[in-house]
């Protein structure tokens, strides 16, 4: 898809799971503190002659720019936003969008994401009040979507929408609509875990109840921060709900087990064996991967990360130690 002042620049549809806030912190390894800002800061720009210039420094930040909770960037200009500062070039390229997906005059927030040679821009629009992910006319959603099939394609979306209003709960904040339903959702699911050894429920009742809790403390005045939170709880509730109605390999019974306790004790044919000739590291490596405590962490994609790496280290161990057995 072209804008006639975009010729040279690709515009691209994606999803909000492409982008990774942590991603610009993580790469700014400068030991300079200055050049560390100035590296968070950059964007981007086409090299051609006569080409939109999109570059930007610190000092074009707009004044409603803000932090996010964990401490990123959250860069916009009115309904636009981006990881990096938002130009006019790229507000009205937003604009744009909106127009060419119909939605002018509704409450929506549009995410551009330049990429760092300049030459291609991705994006998606939020509608808020449909509360899900859409793309202008004529584009095409992302692969991953558009190989499932539409159902749940629509529970993916849904999904979707909570994970930018993570990423960005600002300027947009959730409303207490969002809040009121969520403690509903999570007083169902803990009925339906106490009731059904069966159940999907994502928390268990001890962590809806401390949940329900903090959520009361919210008055109506619902600001980034409680936004953060409620859409941290919805992005879980949604993602348990795709993974448990489209019978997707992460999905086990046992959710319950929580970071704080203690794992299950591996009883595999070849722990004695292991532990006698590997130490103690390769039990502790089964410990956190056997199944019962590994089930609850499908559902949060820093806890995926985690046990992906603690499997890894354990094919390493067993692999370093199999000529031993």
């Amino acid at each position: 898809m072209g804008v006639p002042k975009f010729q040279n620049i690709q515009i691209i549809p994606c999803r909000s799971e492409d982008f990774d806030r942590f991603a610009t912190t993580n790469a700014s390894k400068d030991s300079n503190p200055r050049g560390s800002i100035e590296t968070q800061w950059q964007l981007i720009h086409k090299q051609s002659d006569g080409s939109p210039n999109l570059r930007c420094t610190p000092s074009d930040a707009n004044p409603s720019d803000t932090i996010h909770p964990e401490g990123s960037a959250i860069c916009c200009l009115g309904c636009v936003v981006s990881n990096v500062p938002v130009t006019d070039t790229l507000h009205e390229l937003g604009m744009w969008l909106i127009e060419q997906a119909g939605l002018c005059g509704q409450p929506v927030t549009v995410f551009v994401m330049p990429d760092a040679s300049g030459h291609r821009i991705r994006y998606y629009l939020i509608d808020h009040a449909s509360r899900t992910v859409r793309w202008a006319k004529g584009d095409d959603m992302p692969s991953s979507l558009s190989a499932v099939e539409s159902l749940r394609a629509q529970n993916m979306l849904c999904e979707d929408y909570w994970v930018h209003m993570e990423n960005f709960p600002f300027p947009v904040p959730a409303t207490t609509k969002d809040l009121v339903e969520l403690k509903i959702v999570l007083a169902a699911l803990a009925i339906d875990a106490c009731t059904s050894d069966g159940s999907t429920s994502p928390f268990s009742p001890a962590q809806i109840h401390e949940f329900l809790n903090m959520l009361n403390t919210f008055s109506d005045n619902i600001g980034i921060f409680e936004t953060y939170a409620i859409a941290r709880l919805w992005c879980m509730i949604w993602h348990a709900r795709v993974v448990n109605n489209f019978g997707t390999p992460q999905a086990c019974l046992d959710r319950f087990t929580v970071l704080s306790e203690k794992p299950p004790v591996f009883t595999g044919q070849f722990a004695p064996w292991i532990k006698y000739f590997i130490a103690p590291n390769a039990n502790a490596h089964l410990e956190l991967c056997s199944r019962a405590w590994a089930g609850r962490i499908a559902y949060v994609s820093e806890w995926r990360n985690f046990k992906a790496k603690n499997e890894l280290e354990w094919t390493q161990i067993l692999c370093l130690g199999f000529p031993l057995l």
